[in-house]
């Protein structure tokens, strides 16, 4: 896939994610790629919320936002976006578990991101794995959490 194409794709997205969120998901704080990343998608809510359980007090330096990553341009490949959108989620769910109506916009806010991210993915002609160079990053497997405190 063309890096530019690609870039151009994320620029999109960014700004579409930025009318859409309501919440705050774009700017939840959330362990880096260095604290957590899971590489397999079936693995990553439970992996993720097992990661918080063992890591209650994160300190600032090892978070980042969705935002700060798009604004960076550091995302490669559409699952590095998909990751994040979904841990990002996670933590807001987590902080509105007992509002009902944020919850809810959440949720819908993670659908409509994530459902227009794959939508991208077609249009490109992508796999979820596939970077922006054209080659597969790594093989789904164990996940990556390092606990450094």
């Amino acid at each position: 896939m063309d890096g530019t194409l690609f870039a151009t794709s994320l620029e999109n997205l960014a700004f579409i994610y930025s009318q859409l969120d309501s919440v705050g998901v774009l700017t939840a704080e959330f362990p880096n790629g260095d604290m957590f990343f899971e590489n397999d998608i079936q693995k990553l809510n439970y992996a993720f919320l097992r990661f918080l359980d063992s890591n209650p007090e994160l300190d600032g330096s090892s978070k980042t936002t969705v935002q700060s990553k798009l604004d960076s341009g550091v995302y490669t490949s559409i699952y590095e976006l998909f990751h994040d959108l979904k841990i990002a989620s996670i933590v807001k769910i987590l902080e509105h578990e007992n509002n009902p109506s944020l919850y809810a916009k959440v949720d819908k806010f993670y659908r409509i991101a994530t459902e227009t991210l794959l939508r991208e993915a077609i249009r490109l002609g992508v796999s979820l794995k596939q970077t922006k160079k054209g080659l597969g990053s790594d093989k789904a497997g164990d996940s990556t959490t390092n606990s450094s405190n």
